[in-house]
């Protein structure tokens, strides 16, 4: 059974909705056009290790379309802004690597939640949490 988390429900569902997200989930892929021009070609997954999560992860923010986005500051520190309503919301939690998983909680009192990250090499990144579900989004340089 899946779980989604609270505060993920509503990227979720939009992220469900956006084109062409339903068939790379269930392939385990996504479609990017090829540098031939001949259609489009199936992003390979790597998984990343604690000192590759923290390496790339202090530096960029994921934005998963444009929908939300996530910064990890190198001290800890989570932030995270949706579009929701007239204006978003931004949330803010803590964020670490334990082992090869990056873990996050949304208050000091809630347990970690952690999970896998995987890359394919140039700027995708996609986490998947212990239900299964997965969260691809985009890695971009501060400020873009």
């Amino acid at each position: 059974m899946i779980h989604p988390r609270k505060w993920t429900r509503g990227l979720v569902l939009a992220i469900a909705l956006a084109p062409g997200t339903a068939a790379a989930e269930e392939a385990g892929t996504t479609a990017s056009a090829d540098a031939t021009g001949g259609g489009p070609a199936e992003a390979v997954w790597h998984p990343m290790t604690g000192p590759e999560i923290w390496l790339v992860l202090g530096g960029v923010d994921v934005a998963y379309g444009d929908l939300a986005w996530e910064r990890h500051e190198p001290d800890g520190i989570l932030l995270f802004r949706t579009v929701e309503g007239l204006y978003g919301a931004t949330s803010i939690g803590q964020w670490d690597v334990q082992g090869d998983t990056r873990c996050l909680r949304w208050n000091r009192a809630a347990e970690w939640e952690c999970y896998t990250v995987e890359t394919d090499g140039a700027d995708g990144i996609r986490f998947t949490d212990g239900y299964g579900n997965v969260s691809e989004g985009r890695l971009v340089p501060r400020g873009e």
